[in-house]
């Protein structure tokens, strides 16, 4: 039975985890750090503290964002279009999925009890609904917004699933192992609309499959905890059309148990036994990041994500032409962000807007909503005080930035005059 080969060491942290669990959530720390997320930086949930902790990817310090509490033994983890934390709790006050507050360390729940037994892992689907993985055999959708949860799939091939993706067609992928031992752990793929499953690949290979992830070339990546016959924990990469297994990474002083592919295509690794290595996916060389300190076992792992950047058009001072910018007095700037037939203006997040020779120098004052321009599209307009723009005498060019969603950013420029200089 595959479940007596599993090495002492798990099952030792195992024993340990109710009771640890139960403490921490009766002290409950709450929130411990405010921060900003920075696109590259590590988020780690890890079950035995129970925190959401960010590590830094070059310096491996590590900070608090939030502990204690309603985050009972938190597992899965991943970051929401407005950058807020999701998190996949059980075992304690809330049975189910919370949200945390990166700026705040605040906690509130999205959705508990109802079809939850022990959720074990979560994603965002494109829609930005989120995608729940249930120990018990279910495929759960959660609305982010009503917490309504909606079975998408359970039982068949879903024995003890602990590990859930979404492929690049936007199938769902479940990491599975046999909890009884009667047969192997499965990669599983599941049509989001109809809930059919099909085994994508399955073999001895496969002891303990938990996190699962795709890397930037379609292929399925799994953590793979006490691995028969390798004899080591290891993550295996598994062509999704052929289910042919290749290993990507065997060590045994790393027990891989959440898995996240970096924007450099990296493998980032949160290690049972308290560290997060980066590996190397095409030699299997791997470096540890950060470890000890307040990882004592990570359960969960997610990298903010690197936005992308579209041009956009914009005009200052509208209706004016050359746009002359006196820095002289208390003058406010206008600028315009228009909407066209393939962007919309008023998804611009206005807090997010800075101005100045960069495009990072100065927040609006205010702001408003107007067809500007009067092609019958509403463009946002912004208000910025010149002084505090950072433009001098000579410059031609100001620009803006601005972010929609942690996923999508937007810039744009235009000529500027830069008058009464001394």
């Amino acid at each position: 039975m595959r479940l007596a080969s599993m090495p002492v060491k798990i099952l030792m942290k195992e024993l340990m985890l109710f009771i640890v669990a139960v403490a921490l959530q009766v002290v409950g720390v709450g929130q411990v750090a405010a921060l900003t997320l920075k696109p590259g930086s590590i988020l780690v949930a890890d079950q035995y503290l129970p925190a959401i902790i960010q590590i830094d990817p070059i310096t491996g310090n590590q900070t608090i964002i939030s502990s204690g509490w309603l985050l009972s033994t938190p597992r899965g983890i991943a970051i929401d279009l407005n950058g807020d934390i999701l998190v996949a709790v059980r075992f304690g006050l809330v049975n189910g999925i919370l949200r945390v507050n990166p700026a705040t360390g605040d906690q509130t729940v999205v959705s508990s009890d109802g079809n939850f037994v022990a959720p074990a892992d979560l994603v965002l689907d494109a829609n930005g609904d989120i995608l729940v993985i249930d120990f018990v055999g279910k495929i759960i959708k959660v609305d982010p917004a009503t917490g309504a949860q909606t079975v998408i799939s359970s039982g068949g091939s879903l024995i003890a699933p602990a590990g859930i993706a979404i492929d690049t067609n936007g199938d769902i992928l479940i990491s599975d192992f046999d909890i009884f031992g009667v047969g192997p752990g499965s990669v599983i793929r599941v049509n989001p609309v109809t809930g059919m499953q099909t085994i994508v690949s399955s073999d001895w290979s496969f002891l303990n499959p938990v996190g699962i992830a795709i890397d930037a070339s379609g292929d399925i990546l799994v953590a793979n905890q006490g691995s028969f016959p390798y004899g080591e924990d290891n993550i295996i990469r598994v062509n999704p059309l052929t289910g042919a297994q290749t290993i990507a990474f065997s060590n045994s002083s790393i027990m891989p148990v959440a898995i996240a592919p970096d924007a450099n295509g990296d493998i980032l690794a949160a290690d049972f036994l308290g560290s997060v290595a980066r590996i190397d996916p095409l030699t299997g060389a791997h470096t540890v990041v950060s470890s000890d300190g307040w990882l004592i076992s990570p359960a969960g792992i997610a990298i903010m994500p690197e936005p992308s950047v579209s041009t956009v058009a914009i005009d200052i001072k509208p209706g004016n032409f050359p746009n002359s910018i006196n820095l002289q007095n208390r003058s406010v700037v206008c600028v315009a962000i228009l909407s066209t037939a393939t962007f919309d203006a008023t998804t611009v997040e206005p807090t997010t807007v800075l101005f100045g020779p960069t495009g990072t120098e100065v927040s609006p004052v205010q702001y408003d909503l107007k067809d500007i321009d009067r092609d019958g599209n509403t463009d946002m307009i912004l208000h910025f005080k010149a002084a505090e723009s950072g433009l001098q005498c000579g410059d031609t060019v100001a620009s803006i930035t601005g972010s929609i969603s942690i996923h999508e950013m937007i810039e744009g420029s235009d000529s500027v005059n830069i008058v009464r200089c001394k």
